[in-house]
């Protein structure tokens, strides 16, 4: 009997996750680019364009924070950059909304926009070259990582990721236990699907099989590796080719995927990979009820028809 009730809370765990893959468990995708620097204004409105929902056509957001105190933007070189990211969207006819904040601290600007706007997604480009800085883990730990509702991803290009043709996708132990695993992954499948590179996946083998059964219904271009411990992954990662990028996707401590290695990966991307694309994916750690739909798990048959709910990610 308990075998069959584990089984039960099983089925209906991951019949919820794969919901929110389908993206149904969002009742509105919105994500934010926050932007500080005209030079990589072009690669982070292309990367916004590569993941968001098919079916997004004016919930992404351009932001950029004025900080007079530090001289760190001005009203001109807001302009300048917004007007940039907007019409590099309209290209693609996508409406990007144009934001500005005055706040003597970045981090409390970006988390005030985050609160108004119901961001669900946050972009951080990285500066080309200067990877991850003293100050900016330190505000990645306590900052950008302190809010559990949103997913954060963190992205450096060396080079237009038009020029990619294969990324390293590297995936945690019980990274498929999260709440935002999912939706994560939505994200790397988008820029699968939507770039036509090869997506080369690093998990342990539980992983890799969840992996394999949502690419039978949902198709990209991918190959499956299994590893046993975080640094075979690690080492995949020194692997790349100069058109191939990385992605890993992390954890936040307390996590259940969480490895204290992750602390170290800031360091291993400056000395290694400072030449080289790289996303680095936090997904959201809790739900908040008041955004989220609750789906009906009552029919357990919902689990046996993974293929319909994937499927409706392209629709």
């Amino acid at each position: 009997s308990s075998f069959i009730s584990m089984s039960s809370a099983q089925r209906i765990a991951e019949a919820q996750n794969e919901d929110t893959l389908s993206g149904n468990s969002r009742e509105q995708e919105n994500i934010l680019l926050a932007m500080n620097y005209e030079a990589t204004v072009e690669r982070m409105v292309n990367l916004g364009l590569l993941i968001k929902a098919e079916n997004n056509e004016d919930h992404l957001f351009a932001l950029n924070v004025i900080n007079e105190d530090k001289n760190e933007s001005s009203v001109k070189n807001a302009e300048k950059i917004l007007d940039q990211a907007k019409d590099m969207a309209a290209a693609a006819e996508v409406e990007l909304q144009k934001l500005v904040r005055y706040d003597n601290d970045v981090i409390s600007g970006i988390n005030n926009v985050v609160k108004e706007q119901k961001i669900t997604d946050l972009v951080i480009g990285l500066q080309e070259g200067k990877g991850f800085s003293s100050s900016f883990v330190y505000n990645l730990y306590n900052g950008y990582l302190q809010n559990q509702y949103i997913n954060l991803l963190i992205y450096h290009a060396a080079q237009p990721i038009a020029t990619l043709k294969k990324y390293a996708v590297l995936i945690p132990a019980n990274a498929e236990k999260e709440p935002g695993f999912f939706h994560a992954l939505l994200w790397i499948w988008n820029i699968g699907r939507n770039s036509g590179a090869l997506m080369s996946f690093y998990a342990n083998e539980t992983t890799v099989e969840v992996l394999k059964r949502i690419v039978q219904k949902a198709t990209i271009e991918a190959e499956f590796n299994v590893l046993e411990n975080w640094e075979d992954a690690k080492a995949s990662a020194l692997d790349i080719s100069e058109d191939e990028g990385l992605i890993v996707l992390m954890a936040k401590r307390g996590m259940t995927s969480y490895l204290p290695q992750m602390r170290d990966i800031p360091d291993f991307l400056n000395q290694n990979l400072n030449d080289s694309n790289y996303l680095l994916i936090y997904p959201f750690s809790e739900k908040e009820t008041d955004t989220m739909e609750k789906r009906s798990v009552s029919n357990h048959r919902d689990f046996a028809e993974i293929g319909k709910v994937i499927s409706k990610i392209f629709k």
